[in-house]
């Protein structure tokens, strides 16, 4: 099959050019379009696409309608960004892109179509046959591949061949992690090393549909597929957690469900973030996906009901003062980025021993910019005013303040002692804007309003300190109690569901269950080992995986 290569860019030259450099011995069809509306209607002339050349900047947008169009009809093509923006401005674009700047790097360019135009098909590296390519990361490419050895279909992803040091060194730092990171609902790191100047990693191939697929699909579940869901889910996270394995937020995608009940999380470990213990809340994405693939609350359980509002109960912190705590339910639906902003501040313990600097009796009490010696604390870009969300400042509310700029708030805040409209927007002001409410510890606040103060640089500040000691999430459920909640759930609607094995053989899964239940069994030095990638990136002898001497799993 003749690769395709589609050049959308509004500087005809410079696609000439690209053109020019496709090395003379790759066979492509390339195609040519000026604009994104002409690059998103030259996809119809194509079958496949194996890479996609763009912009950020065309007469008719900023390339986002050409990306999504290519993802949508061709998933598994390679996208490449031309871009003079700094590296430092990379951070915005996706990962998963490839970023070529000007002025251009041939040789770069020459390497991305070798690799991408180029047929992997066939290639064998270390006991893998490599197959068709499917998809693309900051890392490298992934194909299908079968393993001679066991016998079994496998991904393998392979690191770019214009890969730095850096990013050589991190691929398998990901790999190593990843295979220390096995559980027995995680999709496994089976082998990782060095082959011809190759490095690469395979992985468990597990080819089922994300909870939001299954969404998306209408499919339903019953209460025990939901139960073992969130059993599994905080399984592996609690796992993760206690070996201090660093990953981002798991998402509703990153979820898998088999038409036998089998959930899998995927791997999503990586050493480049720095590890977050893990909370409650982190939970709310996977509660919301399973929810809506629950028939209506009436037909579930009362326990797994229960689990399920607890688990999406809004956020709740706590603010410990020297005068009582009050207690403050957070609106991060109306109020998302804010409640963001502010919720990495108590968790990186921002508001510590810090004081409320400005009281206004009848107005507003103020905190979050001072410690106790009146020295500024350390705060994070400004965020943009969320003010127009429809909550106004009302008594008990907590709202963001900000300075003459409504997009300058930062970790500054400010507690509504009466209702006052002064701070909603309007057409003449942007207005403060509210994200939570006291629902416990309005009397504290209102002792906080009798002090006396002394006017002092711009504030009315405090005679006798009051101090906020510290600001704590307050939820409404542990992870401890969510595991156990869900695993009895689990246990006790399986002991409900009689001659469950005996239906699954009707249905014939068992055979398929045994069968990985055995591969899994036969690989369990492997997968789960610590393992550590060894070898050079161009060493051209094969470097297995090997058992970590911690004896960690």
């Amino acid at each position: 099959m003749t690769p395709n290569f589609l050049i959308v860019h509004p500087d005809l030259v410079l696609a000439g050019r690209f053109n020019s450099l496709i090395p003379h011995d790759i066979e492509a069809t390339v195609g040519f379009a000026a604009s994104q509306e002409d690059g998103i209607l030259a996809l119809d002339d194509y079958t496949h696409l194996d890479l996609c050349l763009f912009c950020m900047e065309y007469p008719d947008g900023d390339g986002s309608l050409l990306v999504a169009a290519v993802k949508e009809k061709f998933p598994r093509t390679r996208l490449v960004v031309v871009t003079d923006l700094p590296s430092e401005s990379w951070s915005r674009l996706d990962p998963s892109w490839l970023v070529l700047n000007l002025p251009l790097d041939t040789g770069l360019f020459n390497s991305l179509c070798r690799e991408t135009l180029g047929s992997m098909r066939g290639a064998q590296l270390s006991n893998f046959v490599i197959q068709e390519r499917f998809r693309s990361d900051r890392w490298g490419d992934w194909y299908d591949a079968y393993d001679t050895t066991l016998k079994r279909e496998v991904d393998v992803g392979i690191l770019h061949t214009w890969a730095t040091l850096g990013e050589a060194r991190h691929f398998r730092e990901a790999a190593s992690l990843r295979a220390r990171a096995a559980h027995d609902h995680v999709q496994t790191v089976y082998f990782g090393g060095d082959h011809e100047g190759f490095s690469f990693v395979s992985h468990e191939k597990w080819e089922m549909p994300s909870l939001v697929k299954l969404a998306e699909e209408g499919t339903k579940i019953d209460a025990r597929t939901a139960a073992r869901i969130l059993h599994t889910v905080t399984s592996v996270l609690t796992f993760w957690d206690e070996n201090q394995y660093p990953h981002p937020p798991l998402e509703a995608r990153q979820v898998t469900l088999s038409p036998h009940g089998v959930v899998k999380v995927e791997n999503i470990i990586d050493p480049a973030l720095p590890y977050k213990q893990l909370k409650t809340s982190d939970l709310v994405p996977i509660a919301n996906a399973v929810q809506e693939l629950l028939p209506s609350l009436e037909q579930i359980p009362r326990q797994l009901r229960g689990l399920l509002n607890k688990l999406r109960a809004p956020e709740q912190v706590i603010f410990e003062t020297s005068l009582g705590d009050i207690v403050v339910v957070l609106d991060d639906t109306l109020a998302p980025r804010t409640v963001a902003n502010f919720l990495a501040y108590v968790d990186r313990g921002a508001y510590d021993d810090t004081l409320f600097h400005h009281v206004i009796s009848g107005f507003v009490v103020q905190g979050g910019r001072y410690t106790q010696e009146m020295t500024k604390i350390d705060t994070a870009p400004p965020i943009p005013n969320e003010a127009s969300n429809g909550l106004l400042n009302l008594r008990g509310t907590l709202a963001m303040a900000h300075g003459k700029d409504p997009n300058s708030a930062t970790s500054q805040f400010v507690f509504n002692l009466v209702d006052n409209a002064s701070l909603n927007p309007s057409e003449n002001r942007a207005g403060f804007a509210v994200f939570g409410k006291v629902v416990r510890g309005m009397e504290v606040m209102d002792k906080i309003a009798e002090v006396e103060v002394i006017f002092q640089e711009k504030y009315y500040l405090p005679v006798n300190p009051v101090v906020l000691f510290r600001i704590r999430r307050n939820p409404s459920i542990s992870m401890a109690e969510v595991t156990a909640e869900a695993q009895a759930l689990d246990m006790q609607l399986a002991a409900g569901q009689q001659g469950d094995a005996k239906s699954f053989e009707r249905r014939g899964d068992t055979a398929w269950i045994r069968a990985m239940t055995s591969t899994d069994k036969a690989l369990a030095s492997m997968s789960h080992a610590i393992l550590t990638l060894s070898g050079s990136l161009k060493k051209k002898s094969t470097t297995g995986l090997k058992k970590d001497d911690t004896g960690k799993k």
